[in-house]
């Protein structure tokens, strides 16, 4: 490998660490032919959403423990944010498109405010009434664990001398995971090493 560039300006390399999402490291491998049979891999991976929704109180909230994993409800995951300082904030994830994908801010905060009520051992009157809500639907979140995905993933080398991939799409062994990510992370540092 001999350089690379950004928008700034240009720079020489021996050794380059592409660490991104596989669509972002899809579209920055489009001017090299070397990796175009890597590209077309890494573009039939498939995506799922994950939906993120903040809810800020006038004073603050206590859920114990402070983050909770529900399997029946439709907010699988449930975060007090005074783990993080922010002792008012109450976030709840939703990984995976259902039919929720579909509705609207209005109607998606009302069914997560429900699972909040009937998460909270605490004043739920007081969890009725957020002075603001923050709705995150990212729709590629995160690759879909399919019958092919594996075949798809790509270790850390690449057919480009001097050029690993790190990101939680690699053959890791893990699903999407910050774990993953992780590791795969480890494994492009060791294979430059």
């Amino acid at each position: 490998m001999s350089g690379g560039a950004t928008r700034e300006r240009e720079f020489a390399a021996t050794q380059v660490v592409l660490a991104t999402d596989a669509p972002s490291a899809a579209r920055l491998m489009r001017p090299l032919p070397e990796l175009g049979e890597l590209r077309r891999r890494l573009t039939r991976l498939e995506y799922e959403p994950i939906t993120t929704l903040y809810f800020r109180y006038p004073k603050p909230v206590a859920l114990r423990p402070a983050m909770q994993g529900y399997a029946e409800r439709l907010t699988q995951w449930l975060f007090d944010r005074r783990i993080t300082g922010h002792d008012n904030v109450l976030a709840a994830v939703i990984s995976a498109g259902r039919e929720h994908m579909a509705w609207d801010k209005e109607e998606l905060v009302r069914h997560v405010m429900r699972d909040i009520q009937s998460a909270a051992a605490q004043d739920t009157a007081a969890l009725s009434a957020p002075i603001a809500t923050l709705v995150i639907r990212e729709k590629r979140a995160t690759f879909a664990a399919t019958p092919t995905m594996d075949a798809l993933r790509p270790p850390q080398q690449t057919a480009l001398r001097g050029l690993v991939l790190a990101g939680d799409y690699t053959q890791t062994g893990y699903p999407a995971t910050l774990e993953g990510a992780v590791r795969s992370g480890i494994r492009a540092a060791e294979a430059l090493a």
